[in-house]
C-alpha cells in the first residue's frame, strides 16, 4: 500500500536526488525491523534486488527516474495530448538550450542556464546512470554550412558563471539565432553588425521556433554586450576567419 501511494505520482515529480531519500528516510528502518534485520543493516544491501541476494527494497530515487522514462515511452509519439505536450516541450527546451547535440541523447552536457523543469530532472537521472534517449520527434538544429559553429556550444566551453550563461542565452533567444551562419554576413567573412549591437535582424534569422515567453529584450542587454556576449562574438569571429 505504501509503495503504491508513493510511486503513483513519481512520473510527474522533479525531486532532486536528495529529496526522495528524505521522504523515505524512516521507512527502511521500520521495514528492516519487520523483516527481522538490524536497523543499521547496510542500505546498499537493503536496496539491492532480491535476484542479486539483496532485500529488494524500493529506492525512490531510482523509481522516479524509471517512472519518468516509462511516461516518456508511453506517451510521446502516440498522438495523445500528453505526448503532444511532451513533444512541444522537448522541442522548446532544445531550442532554448541552443546546442548542436540532442539534449536527451547527450544528458551529460550541463544546461544550467535553461528553464528548470521536468526534462532537466530526466536528463540528470539519465546522466547519472549513463542512459541515452533518442526521441525521433525532437528537432535538433543543424548547421547551415561547413565549419559552422553553435553559439551556445562556444559559450559553454568558456568559464562563465551560471548567471552569465543565462544572460548570454537570453540574448541568443532574443536575436533568434543559433549558429555563426545566423549572425554572419552573406559571404561569411565577418559577423553581421546587428549581432554586434544585439539588435534583432530585419532580413534573416534562424528558422526554428523560439520560446515566445523569452523573446522580450533582455534587461541587462548592455551589460551582456559589453562584458560577456562580445567575448563570444570575438571567439566566433576568430573561428569564422579560420573556417573561411
Amino acid at each position: 500500500m505504501y509503495l503504491r501511494a508513493v510511486k503513483y505520482s513519481l512520473s510527474v515529480t522533479t525531486m532532486t536526488m536528495k529529496e526522495p531519500h528524505s521522504v523515505q528516510s524512516l521507512i527502511p528502518v521500520v521495514t528492516l525491523n519487520k523483516l527481522g534485520y538490524h536497523r543499521n543493516y547496510p542500505h546498499a544491501v537493503a536496496f539491492t534486488p532480491i535476484r542479486l541476494f539483496g532485500c529488494g527494497m524500493c529506492d525512490l530515487r531510482i523509481e522516479q527516474g524509471l517512472a519518468q522514462i516509462n511516461a516518456l515511452l508511453d506517451y510521446i509519439g502516440t498522438g495523445h495530448k500528453i505526448g503532444n505536450v511532451m513533444t512541444i516541450s522537448l522541442r522548446s527546451l532544445q531550442v532554448e538550450a541552443g546546442i548542436s547535440s540532442d539534449i536527451l541523447a547527450l544528458p551529460s552536457k550541463e544546461l544550467t542556464y535553461v528553464t528548470d523543469w521536468w526534462f532537466l530532472g530526466l536528463r540528470k537521472f539519465c546522466s547519472n546512470h549513463s542512459i541515452r534517449i533518442h526521441v525521433k520527434a525532437n528537432q535538433v538544429p543543424s548547421s547551415a554550412r561547413q565549419h559552422d559553429q553553435f553559439i551556445m556550444d562556444t559559450a559553454t566551453s568558456m568559464p562563465f558563471k551560471r548567471q552569465e550563461f543565462v544572460d548570454i542565452n537570453l540574448v541568443h533567444i532574443y536575436l533568434q539565432v543559433c549558429t555563426i551562419s545566423d549572425i554572419a554576413t552573406a559571404v561569411g567573412g565577418s559577423l553581421h553588425l546587428s549581432a554586434l549591437k544585439v539588435d534583432p535582424f530585419s532580413d534573416h534569422r534562424s528558422n526554428l521556433s523560439f520560446p515566445i515567453k523569452r523573446l522580450q529584450r533582455p534587461p541587462t542587454v548592455k551589460e551582456v554586450y559589453g562584458a560577456k556576449y562580445f567575448v563570444i562574438f570575438y571567439v566566433l569571429t576568430h573561428r569564422l576567419k579560420i573556417s573561411v
